[in-house]
């Protein structure tokens, strides 16, 4: 896929499951969710990584925009 907005959908992914986890009374249901963010974000950096140029990412400091369900 050569989509130059995979990266930023990943990373939304990654965010979503980090504020689902936040939410999330069971532990083991939030570390499942935090594994999952994790797993977004190595997809989101191999992807880039592999890119001339990088792709679409926010700065570090600039929160992840709120993306509709994915």
């Amino acid at each position: 896929m050569n989509d130059p907005d995979e990266v930023l959908r990943h990373r939304r992914r990654a965010q979503l499951c980090l504020e689902i986890s936040a939410k999330m009374s069971d532990a083991a249901h939030r570390v499942a969710l935090l594994e999952m963010a994790k797993a977004w974000l190595a997809l989101a950096d191999t992807i880039e990584s592999k890119r001339p140029g990088g792709g679409a990412r926010p700065k570090r400091d600039e929160p992840i925009p709120k993306a509709p369900h994915l």
